[in-house]
């Protein structure tokens, strides 16, 4: 069944983002990052740092954080191909 599974992701099409819409990914992202990281403070400040919904958070907002960076790499790798 993972046969199945992996030959239908291979099947996927893709298609490449434009530079409007990569733009507003990077924007909204920022805006996500920012909001998260209010929440991870506010949560902190609440309950504590070792409280797993501030630990929760936090973890959101590490992972908006690898997104944008992940989404900075791959764009500027795509512009020197």
């Amino acid at each position: 069944m993972s046969s199945s599974l992996n030959a239908l992701a291979n099947t996927t099409e893709h298609y490449p983002l434009t530079n409007d819409q990569i733009q507003e990914i990077q924007r909204d992202l920022l805006e996500m990052k920012t909001r998260s990281d209010e929440i991870a403070r506010l949560l902190s400040a609440a309950f504590g740092e070792a409280d797993q919904r501030t630990i929760r958070a936090e973890e959101i907002n590490a992972a908006f954080e690898r997104l944008r960076w992940e989404m900075q790499r791959s764009n500027a790798a795509s512009v020197s191909l």
